[in-house]
């Protein structure tokens, strides 16, 4: 991965991902199995 990217990324994502009111660990795990089924690609 490239550093540049990966720190722009989190700066945007992070809040919503990892905050106190963004989403659940619940919610995250959803949406990773989802992200997964979507692609094909074992969870």
């Amino acid at each position: 991965l490239k550093p540049n990217i990966m720190k722009t990324l989190m700066a945007h994502v992070g809040p919503v991902m990892f905050d106190e009111y963004g989403v659940s660990r619940a919610e995250r795990d959803m949406v990773a199995a989802v992200v997964s089924a979507t692609n094909k690609c074992q969870y």
